[in-house]
């Protein structure tokens, strides 16, 4: 099975396109466009969805959108190749996948001011008080976002945890008052894109859970 779609980690990335490195990594200038230019022919509308689990947004929207460039990333090994396979199955060209932590990927992997659309679908909530610290959609991680991101993009995010969309809401007060760039444009009772299904949030709505979702826009 050839993995020709995952662009990280190195190993993958060297048996594709045969690069050369010294120690194990790639060395990655962060505000050069160098690593997606070698994997995608043309960068138009770039998307990243965070935290893809077992692809199912992931492969039908990227269906519905070829002209998109979309890059998956999820720190499991296991669901990046399984996601994977699924894409060569489905013939699926306009996506890349990164085996990494989202703070990790986004750092080095990805471009400053290259992009347009961030999805979060369902981060994993860390409910006890003392786990709050681990939620991945906080100040410093908004920070970073905002890095990466270009005027007048967007964020999607969505949880069945009304404490973690106010903490969200909250995390967007504290980066702009830190210097990003931020407004939360829409929250609303659903998912952010009621066209696509997934796997948990088919199970929530048969349970009849609540569903939030916040929009968030760089300005």
């Amino acid at each position: 099975m050839s993995y020709s779609n995952i662009i990280f980690p190195v190993n993958f990335y060297q048996k594709i396109y045969k690069l050369s490195c010294s120690g194990g990594f790639i060395r990655v200038n962060r505000n050069s466009s160098y690593i997606l230019r070698l994997v995608f022919d043309s960068i138009d509308y770039l998307v990243l969805e965070v935290g893809f689990g077992k692809g199912d947004f992931l492969l039908q929207y990227s269906i519905d959108n070829p002209g998109y460039q979309i890059v998956g990333i999820e720190k499991s090994d296991r669901l990046v190749k399984e996601v994977s396979k699924k894409l060569v199955r489905n013939g699926i060209s306009n996506v890349r996948l990164i085996q990494a932590s989202a703070e990790f990927a986004l750092y080095f992997l990805i471009p400053d001011d290259s992009v347009d659309e961030i999805i979060i679908n369902f981060p994993d909530p860390w409910p006890k008080k003392a786990h709050i610290s681990r939620r991945l959609v906080n100040p410093n991680f908004l920070k970073l976002l905002n890095n990466k991101m270009k005027k007048g993009s967007r964020i999607f995010v969505s949880t069945d945890v009304i404490d973690y969309k106010d903490f969200i809401i909250d995390s967007v007060k504290k980066a702009v008052n830190q210097g990003s760039c931020f407004r939360v444009t829409n929250v609303f009772m659903g998912f952010w894109n009621e066209k696509y299904q997934t796997k948990y949030l088919k199970k929530w709505l048969k349970e009849n859970k609540k569903i939030f979702s916040i929009e968030i826009q760089k300005i």
